[in-house]
């Protein structure tokens, strides 16, 4: 299966749109129009910024894979390709007519939400085990839901209701987690969850007892001489966490070499050395390519857990559970070979009935993952094909960003143009 343009089936799930992801990105079409971002030619360029340049020659890069990267970036309308090595911008790319201003970072601004409660927990504000009825008065009487911990939202395991506010009815985040009902008991499951990261914005506004977009400008935006970085913000002024941070592709660059030198920047410790290994170990058993709003780089495997046939049973899907039990605790080598003994376990049916699930229900959890190899850097992630790539040991940190075009919202069950292959591409740069 083509891993740069494919149907959402089993699919990595900070590569699929919710519809407010849908609205944010015809938002972004809107704001990047004037900027020419259709365009598709990548041209060498640059930005103002304070990062050193070094150069390609001598570095020991493999120019037949570099090629193949600028290839792909190119055939996949990338906007952007910024490439750190050893510290200094070896690579600065940008799509013709395109600034290198602010694109919406989608769902790898879930990563930087996670910089911030790392660095609420240091400043003493909240910790991990902080239940959401000790931080919140009016989650005293949500029962179950009241048992939230500040984990479980970083884990995607709270069981919160993966749907998320309705600015159009000018419904807030605040609100809307409140009346959010639990699709399962908080811990007990995992399911990628967009609304549980914009409610850590009311979580971190509490804590820090000013917005979560001041408390980053302040302690790390700033720090690291960013430009014109913000959020979508609700009418209570709560930014939307799991999918809404403008920034411009050299300064999530910025973001990854602070993580790649363990939090510091020019001698200054922003993040505790601590969280930025807890961020990037894996946060929960079931889906180890997971850390704290984090992805892990190396090789996984899928594997048919108990979490997933409880998700199915969750729906309904009661006889495509019975089915794949035979599967149970079996490890695949690769996603297509889990997909296809999935299919003939659960038979044709059962499958559609899954795929629909998958595509209608947010992000429900129909495949766990376990290592299956060396874990070999981290990544933040989002739809349109946002990543930010770090590689500790090669000293490498690289960022792919696209704009939205209006063709990335006519079918949004198909995935296309999100250059699902960068990560693999920019490990082969430095062998």
């Amino acid at each position: 299966m083509d891993q740069r343009a494919k149907t959402l089936q089993f699919a990595d799930p900070s590569r699929k749109r919710s519809r407010a992801a849908i609205v944010i990105g015809l938002l972004c079409i809107a704001a990047c129009a004037g900027r020419g971002c259709q365009r598709a030619q990548l041209k060498s360029g640059a930005v103002p910024h304070s990062l050193p340049k070094g150069e390609l020659a001598g570095s020991g890069v493999d120019s037949n894979a570099l090629q193949t990267l600028l290839a792909h970036a190119k055939e996949e309308r990338s906007s952007a390709i910024v490439i750190v090595k050893d510290g200094k911008i070896v690579v600065e790319m940008y799509r013709d007519g395109y600034d290198g201003g602010p694109l919406t970072a989608m769902s790898a601004s879930k990563s930087i939400v996670s910089i911030a409660i790392g660095m609420l927990i240091a400043d003493n504000k909240l910790s991990l085990d902080t239940r959401m009825d000790a931080l919140l008065p009016e989650w005293k009487d949500q029962g179950d839901k009241s048992t939230i911990t500040v984990r479980q939202l970083l884990t995607h395991t709270s069981g919160l209701d993966p749907s998320r506010a309705n600015f159009d009815k000018q419904e807030t985040i605040r609100e809307h987690a409140l009346k959010a009902p639990l699709v399962f008991m908080p811990g007990t499951n995992f399911q990628y969850n967009n609304g549980a990261v914009d409610f850590l914005a009311v979580v971190a506004r509490h804590a820090a007892g000013i917005p979560l977009d001041a408390y980053l400008d302040a302690r790390l935006f700033q720090k690291l001489d960013m430009a014109a970085a913000s959020c979508v913000k609700d009418s209570e002024g709560t930014a939307r966490g799991a999918d809404a941070l403008l920034i411009r592709p050299v300064d999530l660059a910025k973001v990854g070499m602070m993580m790649l030198d363990e939090g510091r920047w020019n001698g200054q410790q922003l993040v505790p050395v601590d969280w930025v290994k807890r961020s990037i170990d894996a946060g929960q058993s079931f889906d180890e390519r997971c850390g704290l709003l984090w992805w892990r780089e190396g090789k996984f495997a899928p594997v048919l857990s108990e979490s997933v046939l409880e998700s199915m049973q969750r729906l309904g899907l009661y006889e495509a559970a019975e089915r794949a039990l035979p599967l149970l605790g079996k490890k695949f080598s690769t996603w297509d070979e889990y997909a296809a003994a999935a299919k003939a376990a659960v038979g044709e049916e059962n499958v559609k009935k899954l795929y629909a699930a998958e595509v209608t229900g947010d992000h429900i959890h129909f495949f766990s993952s376990v290592t299956d190899g060396p874990v070999t850097g981290f990544s933040a992630r989002g739809s349109l094909g946002q990543f930010l790539v770090v590689l500790p040991k090669r000293h490498v940190v690289a960022v792919r960003m696209r704009a939205a075009e209006a063709s990335d919202y006519e079918q949004p069950t198909v995935y296309k143009n999100g250059y699902g292959a960068f990560s693999d591409d920019v490990a082969k740069l430095w062998p």
